[in-house]
């Protein structure tokens, strides 16, 4: 929906849905025209450079929402769709059988199959989440301010780059939401990955459960920058998340650290610990078998008698597709 400025808000309306800071109803704000719609931000927070893109739509009419109509598969009867990029098979809506299987990878998020229904090609090997197989085919983020959209093929041209989500820095090669407005970002094209296009735009993360946290609009490239990240302690070198009351802040690649994973070693899934204090004993990593900081982010079982760096399970190049 458009927005459109408005002088004086009533009382109900409380907090921006930018920055989700309180709303002064004596000054002027950006909100929706649509009855059923609240969505209203502070007038700064509506003419930021990443929010909008600097056009004036008073006198031009509303644009077609036909491409957003467009559902990423249809029905054929059943359990059985026909998704838009899959379209010589059919796929099939297969329950979660709590079997580990590490071959079953999402096409779209790269992810396993894990704990959640999927979609299975009934003639090959192709899996998807249910969850991402209903992503629309173009949306809106809070990240960028031009429409995003799907892109299932993604190609490896020149350089690591060229699948590197523009948010976590990951690389990945599954399904991405790519900017395609002329001229934007010509160098270094804007495009997420499935994971971090599923970061809601204010949510509760776990290592923060007192207060919700928000997409912050500020894009940080100064490695002094006082900005750190509460997850890797390093300085923010990008899109982050911040917290709408105090000054804690995650990076997106932390924020996309699966909180339970699977170690083919272990009967039971992997909990992500966000760090502990008062630890007298020494933790070791299983894996590379190096010493373990307790106050760091790691992966461990209930007993405590298994413990990993995150990165020695969750990696660099997670989402990249062997073979």
């Amino acid at each position: 929906h458009r927005l459109s400025h408005t002088p004086c808000l009533p009382t109900k309306v409380s907090s921006c849905r930018v920055c989700y800071k309180n709303l002064d109803i004596k000054y002027g704000q950006y909100s929706c025209s649509y009855e059923d719609c609240s969505y209203t931000v502070h007038s700064k927070c509506a003419t930021h450079e990443k929010v909008w893109d600097g056009r004036d739509l008073e006198w031009e009419p509303e644009e077609s929402d036909q491409t957003e109509d467009i559902a990423p598969f249809k029905k054929v009867g059943g359990d059985l769709i026909e998704l838009f990029c899959h379209q010589h098979h059919y796929l099939s809506l297969e329950k979660y059988d709590v079997i580990r299987d590490s071959e079953k990878k999402c096409e779209a998020c790269i992810l396993p199959i894990r704990s959640h229904d999927f979609y299975n090609c009934i003639e090959c090997d192709y899996f998807l989440h249910e969850v991402c197989a209903n992503l629309p085919r173009k949306l809106d983020h809070a990240l960028h301010n031009h429409p995003l959209f799907i892109d299932p093929y993604p190609v490896y041209v020149y350089k690591n780059d060229d699948l590197k989500c523009s948010a976590c820095f990951r690389v990945s090669s599954g399904f991405k939401y790519k900017c395609r407005e002329s001229g934007c970002n010509d160098d270094e094209p804007f495009q997420l990955d499935i994971n971090c296009i599923l970061i809601p735009e204010c949510f509760t993360h776990q290592s923060h459960a007192e207060h919700p946290l928000f997409i912050s609009l500020s894009y940080n490239n100064n490695n002094n920058n006082k900005i750190i990240c509460q997850g890797c302690k390093m300085g923010v070198r990008g899109y982050h998340l911040q917290c709408t009351l105090c000054e804690f802040a995650i990076c997106y690649k932390c924020a996309t650290i699966p909180n339970e994973i699977c170690y083919n070693f272990d009967e039971h899934p992997l909990s992500l610990c966000y760090g502990e204090s008062g630890v007298d004993d020494t933790y070791w990593c299983e894996l590379c078998e190096k010493i373990l900081d307790p106050t760091e982010w790691f992966y461990t079982n209930r007993e405590r008698c298994t413990t990993i760096h995150h990165e020695c399970l969750f990696g660099e190049y997670v989402y990249m597709k062997s073979g």
